[in-house]
């Protein structure tokens, strides 16, 4: 049975050092018109609170659509960051691929995963169930669940899309 995963419970994943977000997020560039946002240190990137546009019931969060949620298997091809509004903190984007084709993950904010001790790698084989959206003109998929091999890493309720790294928005 998989392991599954939610925000706040322990979920240290024993992976090298040299295959963190950041680092990798640092290697990768960005695709043409992609926002591209530094990782914070870790000092900055802990406000009371997530920025609203991370908070249920944003227009972004908004965006996810339970029943127009697919599966599919992918090949992790680059790990990159996106800001879903002016001033949020940057979210986990992963580049991958399906079928031939590239498809755009957004994952959950960064802080969220770094608590959590989640990451992704190139070249991780995963399966995603997300739902497809239109962001600046073109399709990205949010993420509700990610699994890689035995852990499913949950970020939204299946049935509603609720976020399930939510805390209190600030202005």
């Amino acid at each position: 049975m998989p392991q599954r995963i939610r925000p706040g419970e322990a979920s240290i994943l024993p992976l090298p050092a040299t295959t963190a977000i950041a680092q990798e997020a640092r290697r990768t560039a960005p695709a043409a018109g992609a926002q591209r946002s530094e990782i914070l240190p870790r000092e900055e990137a802990r406000p009371e609170s997530l920025h609203r546009a991370w908070q249920a019931g944003s227009p972004y969060n908004q965006r996810y659509q339970a029943d127009q949620a697919e599966t599919f298997s992918a090949v992790v091809e680059a790990v990159q960051t996106f800001v879903p509004a002016d001033g949020a903190e940057p979210g986990l984007l992963l580049r991958v691929i399906v079928g031939g084709q590239e498809r755009l993950i957004h994952v959950a904010p960064l802080r969220s995963l770094r608590e959590q001790g989640t990451r992704f790698n190139y070249r991780d084989s995963i399966t995603v169930r997300a739902s497809p959206t239109q962001v600046s003109g073109q399709t990205v998929y949010l993420a509700q669940t990610i699994s890689r091999g035995a852990s499913v890493f949950e970020f939204r309720e299946a049935q509603t899309g609720r976020p399930l790294w939510g805390t209190p928005a600030t202005p």
